[in-house]
């Protein structure tokens, strides 16, 4: 699940792994790790 402030160019059309990774993010974690599955997979995808 991705939120974005009214307005943010990401609400502006559909959002893809290219238009996605052009902007910065926060995340959140239970276990408080900055690194994790959804970092995995991404990087593989764009790799």
């Amino acid at each position: 699940m991705g939120v974005v402030r009214l307005g943010h160019p990401l609400s502006r059309a559909p959002v893809t792994l290219k238009r996605h990774i052009e902007y910065e993010h926060i995340s959140a974690s239970r276990r408080g790790l900055q690194y994790g599955p959804i970092d995995e997979a991404l990087t593989e995808r764009w790799v």
